[in-house]
């Protein structure tokens, strides 16, 4: 499958998990493309050797991970809100 074919898949496993209430786990994060990608289609958790090595008790990721992930749900969260703000209405809030 082609990566557009991927994405597509994963929006729409994402979208049906949110309507109906649950996270989305994507697992085998292992470049920071892979894991803005994620970010960018609402992905709620991740895991993969990009994030943390497999271990008995779970380990944060490394500050430069944890500064992207941190960014990239920033610059995602202000997207999302300048694509849906001229559609909500101050008694939405």
């Amino acid at each position: 499958a082609n990566d557009r074919a991927r994405q597509s898949m994963v929006e729409a496993i994402t979208g049906f998990a949110h309507r109906m209430g649950a996270r989305v786990v994507a697992e085998g994060i292992e470049t920071f493309d892979e894991l803005r990608t994620l970010i960018d289609l609402n992905v709620d958790f991740g895991q993969g050797y990009l994030i943390a090595e497999p271990a008995a008790t779970p380990s944060n990721p490394a500050p430069e991970v944890r500064s992207f992930i941190q960014r990239a749900a920033a610059a995602n969260r202000a997207r999302w809100w300048r694509r849906r703000a001229p559609l909500m209405s101050p008694r939405s809030w």
